[in-house]
């Protein structure tokens, strides 16, 4: 929810929260600042705090807990670890433990990956998502999208002078990678970053771009999208459902919520083909990173999108 530190800080003082994640390197204020400044806070005296770090050095976690964070988990997340941690410090009220992690297995059963990819160490990367195959296939796909120019971005940014911004970029492709099971190419983002950070002669660049460039070609020849992109027939008697479904999810995020996979995915089954594709690939990615703010603006823009749609639909 917060793009910084010093944006964590303003959440917590207007807002209340059962618990915070708090990453530890962010842009303008890191997370070690950020903590104590909300440990000032009346409300933020007692919410538990738990540090998001790629490292697990006794030294790091020793600086979380002067900092005034309750616990750690280090990166890339295990999602079974992390909600063990969680329930170690937020207790559930009665009845609004809505589903376990294992709650997704049947999506396991969706063959929708291969039974191995090279470079990718599918198991752990499924582990960490509770064995969905759907949001692994998204999540990969999507990196090699987002992804895919980083070598050469981070060349540019080199040559530019500007290392702190090519020093970001690797340490998150570095946390993404490692996610999804791409540990070699998290290595080589790692080396590199250190380089740059240090200062030492660049000598990791041309592998790190040779193992991105293996990786999304993998991942581009051997993952397919789970979406639905056919045009749905008998579209007119559906205007009802999607005008209600557009409105639902303009109003969960609005809310700062995720509508319900179930109504998600009645929403694109009748309006896909009907709209821009690009839209609909633009809004699933900004819901993947919790971009609520960006999301509503896309939302905003499917929803005018089809009301043209319909009124031609319609005429």
């Amino acid at each position: 929810m917060a793009k910084h530190g010093g944006e964590s800080v303003d959440l917590v003082r207007n807002e209340s929260f059962d618990a915070i994640l708090m990453d530890l390197q962010m842009p303008v204020m890191d997370g070690y600042t950020a903590t104590l400044l909300i440990r000032d806070l009346p409300q933020g005296k007692d919410v538990p705090i738990i540090a998001l770090s790629a490292a697990a050095m006794v030294n790091d976690k020793l600086a979380c807990e002067q900092a005034g964070m309750n616990d750690h988990v280090s990166k890339p997340l295990n999602l079974e670890h992390l909600t063990r941690t969680l329930l170690q410090w937020v207790k559930p009220q009665q009845g609004q433990w809505a589903r376990s992690i294992h709650q997704n297995k049947g999506l396991a059963d969706a063959s929708l990956l291969p039974g191995q990819l090279a470079g990718i160490d599918l198991p752990n990367a499924l582990a960490r998502m509770g064995g969905n195959q759907v949001m692994a296939s998204r999540l990969l796909l999507r990196f090699a999208t987002d992804y895919a120019s980083s070598a050469s971005e981070v060349d540019v940014l080199l040559q530019e002078n500007q290392v702190v911004k090519a020093a970001n970029l690797l340490h998150r492709l570095n946390g993404v990678a490692a996610t999804l099971g791409a540990t070699a190419l998290s290595e080589a983002a790692k080396q590199l970053e250190i380089e740059i950070k240090s200062g030492f002669p660049i000598k990791s660049l041309e592998i790190f771009s040779q193992r991105l460039e293996n990786t999304v070609w993998t991942i581009r020849n051997n993952i397919h999208s789970a979406d639905k992109t056919e045009t749905i027939p008998n579209l007119l008697p559906n205007i009802a459902v999607i005008n209600e479904g557009l409105s639902n999810l303009a109003a969960c995020l609005k809310n700062y919520e995720l509508p319900s996979d179930s109504q998600l995915a009645q929403l694109l089954e009748h309006i896909a083909g009907q709209v821009s594709a690009r839209l609909l690939s633009e809004l699933d990615r900004h819901m993947q990173n919790f971009d609520f703010e960006d999301a509503s603006i896309t939302a905003e823009k499917i929803r005018e999108e089809w009301y043209k749609s319909a009124k031609l639909l319609s005429a």
